[in-house]
């Protein structure tokens, strides 16, 4: 190669990556995570399944191994921009305080359209985020107390199970806004811009409701609506137990329509869990109530990705 066009090559310098969680910030989204990029490696002290990957918060360790986090209780700050996105994580956003995510979690075209033009009677024109299409999330803003409500629709299986559901995430949950999806592995998309967060429509908690309502009486085999329920603080001190009395309990315990016929039975056993485990076995008890999570067999196909993110709002 000749002296010439070595120096033409050497001075041709790749593009920055733009700082996602800097841009997201600026726009007022400030309670931010990162998320495990799909694929990345991940330590056996982790408590990271891999299915997971691309979906869950977690940071890159001084040995470059992923691992989890509290990140319900993490106040982002503005170092973590930095840190976050020189360790290559994807970005989420955290819902609750008045920030909500219609996620339209089926892969049928139809029904996805369905929801689609229900939204936009409902709310208007609504920031839309696309990983894994037709499924989409529509980002609002509402009031500061709402709770997370669903519902479960579409065909069943031979066990009463379906893959399709409408959610409005809010309390400790997230999303990812920008990063690589686990399925298509190519990047996340949003069609319909995201605005700055005091930009965004705002609906009632009351109209978020009614709106899940009208979406039962339209898709098929629509369960009624369910949303978290309410309570006060709960002293999770005098809930304690000893953690491997704990392990032999759950891990004895079946996870059926029985035991468990509800979404709320599920919601106050995985409190009881991480309430008896206490701060010291937060991870460990996430991997605990995943693993008993995945044993159930007679409603939607509960992903591990989705009870692990359940967890990590018992707090």
């Amino acid at each position: 190669m000749s002296v010439q066009n070595t120096a033409a090559s050497s001075s041709v310098q790749p593009e920055p990556v733009p700082n996602a969680f800097r841009r997201l910030w600026d726009l007022g989204y400030t309670r931010l995570v990162p998320i495990v990029p799909p694929g990345a490696p991940v330590g056996e002290e982790a408590h990271l399944r891999k299915k997971g990957l691309g979906k869950i918060p977690g940071f890159k360790g001084e040995n470059q191994l992923w691992r989890s986090f509290d990140w319900t209780t993490h106040e982002t700050t503005e170092q973590d921009l930095y840190r976050w996105h020189a360790m290559g994580a994807g970005v989420g956003i955290r819902t609750g305080h008045g920030l909500v995510l219609i996620d339209a979690d089926t892969l049928d075209d139809g029904h996805a359209r369905i929801i689609a033009e229900e939204i936009h009677r409902a709310f208007g024109q609504l920031p839309i985020r696309i990983g894994n299409a037709p499924k989409a999330g529509y980002l609002l803003r509402t009031e500061e107390d709402f709770r997370y409500a669903r519902i479960v629709f579409g065909e069943r299986d031979d066990k009463g199970r379906s893959s399709s559901q409408v959610e409005i995430l809010s309390g400790a949950r997230q999303f990812v806004a920008h990063g690589t999806h686990p399925v298509t592995l190519k990047p996340y998309t949003w069609p319909k811009r995201i605005v700055p967060r005091h930009e965004l429509p705002y609906a009632s908690g009351d109209q978020l409701l009614a709106f899940l309502a009208r979406l039962a009486e339209v898709l098929p085999a629509a369960t009624k609506p369910k949303q978290d329920g309410g309570g006060g603080a709960v002293n999770q001190a005098a809930l304690r137990g000893d953690w491997e009395l704990i392990q032999k309990a759950v891990r004895a315990t079946p996870n059926t329509s029985d035991l468990f016929p509800t979404y709320n039975d599920y919601v106050t056993y995985g409190y009881a869990i991480r309430a008896a485990a206490g701060p010291e076995h937060v991870a460990e008890a996430r991997d605990l109530f995943v693993e008993w999570a995945m044993r159930w067999d007679d409603g939607i196909d509960l992903e591990e990705a989705m009870a692990a993110a359940d967890f990590d709002t018992f707090t």
